[in-house]
């Protein structure tokens, strides 16, 4: 037993002062040393075995990650106990096995960050309303359909993440969530793109992939957001809207695994796109609006129809990553030699080997400043 305190309490000075308390409960019971951890413990691992109570009596504890490591979830009595941990500010319940969250969530109003993700969680209790506090939310991969209406009063929340759920509808007041910058909703089964988002005034990061998406609006909206990330791949777009060159601070746009054939002209308004996905696609011309996105750092355009590069394609003098994988044979021989700030040409697929490139990408290649894929 003096060895588990040892191991508990002065592992070492450091670990003291960072009020970390990590214990795993092999039915070893840890009662008489629950007084002086009160004090110390800040920060709680606990991997679940028995000592349930442990999380009642640690009442200072801030963050606390529990793991599950048994065959049978964790009954409502021992999630309910959280509610006795009213400094907890954050909370990770992942991998549990959880198919509800306890009403007695709601009593942890100190609560920042809860992290319920990879669960089987199917509704959500609308005394989630309460963590008035709650910056940040994970609920991805779980098996929710629908969300309850009181998440618009987590009027501090900056980060939702529900991806990897079976949501057909969200609630239209979210709106009202003004502090939100990040909306992660892949794999869903949402058919509308939820208008609220549109009003987010500080939205940065927005993932609407793999929904099957019967309308997108033109993104006129995007007007003076921070939008920096927008990921809308496998939605199965034809036509991208018009209006996207609004998005000012736009550096990443993900549109692969769409029915594209072109790209809007005001693209080339977006000054400082870094990142360009299309792959899988039905490009068989090379959208010539890519040659004025000047910042572009990743093009990836494999799995298209595309036969010919543009030689103009050098003019993309910061192009450090090209993708033309599963594309059929094109001129790129002459045109990828132009490219001088490339570091990483995927060709696999193409039918293009070592014979059908200049001596020198193949002596990058050697160097290992260009790598490349066949």
């Amino acid at each position: 037993m003096q060895a588990i305190f040892d191991l508990l309490m002065s592992t070492d000075a450091r670990a003291r002062q960072l009020g970390f308390l990590q214990a795993q409960t092999h039915g070893i019971d840890l009662e008489p040393f629950l007084v002086p951890c009160r004090q110390l413990a800040r920060r709680l691992h606990l991997v679940y075995k028995n000592n349930q109570d442990l999380l009642a009596k640690l009442y200072n504890v801030q963050t606390a990650f529990l793991s599950h490591q048994h065959a049978q979830p964790l009954s409502t009595a021992e999630l309910n106990r959280l509610g006795h941990l009213p400094q907890l500010d954050q909370l990770y319940l992942s991998e549990n096995g959880l198919k509800t969250l306890p009403d007695a969530l709601g009593n942890l109003t100190q609560l920042k960050g809860l992290y319920a993700d990879s669960n089987y969680l199917t509704t959500l209790p609308a005394k989630i309303g309460q963590l008035r506090r709650l910056q940040k939310l994970n609920l991805m991969r779980n098996r929710l359909q629908v969300l309850p209406e009181e998440l618009v009063d987590l009027t501090q929340l900056q980060s939702l993440n529900l991806s990897n759920n079976e949501l057909t509808t969200l609630p239209t007041t979210l709106h009202r969530l003004q502090q939100l910058h990040t909306v992660l909703l892949p794999d869903n089964q949402l058919m509308e793109f939820p208008h609220w988002i549109t009003q987010l005034p500080r939205l940065r990061y927005l993932n609407m992939g793999n929904n099957p998406l019967r309308h997108v609006p033109t993104f006129e909206w995007c007007q003076n957001k921070p939008l920096t990330d927008l990921w809308l791949h496998h939605t199965g777009l034809q036509i991208l809207p018009q209006g996207l060159g609004q998005a000012k601070h736009l550096k990443a746009l993900t549109l692969q695994q769409n029915a594209l054939k072109d790209l809007p002209n005001d693209l080339a308004e977006i000054p400082y796109l870094s990142q360009l996905h299309l792959a899988d696609n039905q490009f068989d011309q090379f959208p010539t609006v890519i040659l004025e996105c000047h910042h572009l750092r990743q093009l990836d355009l494999s799995g298209n129809p595309l036969f010919v590069l543009p030689q103009a394609l050098s003019r993309l003098e910061r192009l450090e990553v090209l993708k033309l994988a599963y594309t059929p044979r094109t001129n790129l021989p002459e045109v990828v030699e132009g490219l001088k700030a490339l570091t990483s040409l995927d060709l696999r697929g193409t039918g293009l080997s070592k014979r059908h490139l200049p001596q020198q990408l193949l002596d990058q290649h050697k160097r290992g400043s260009l790598r490349i894929w066949w």
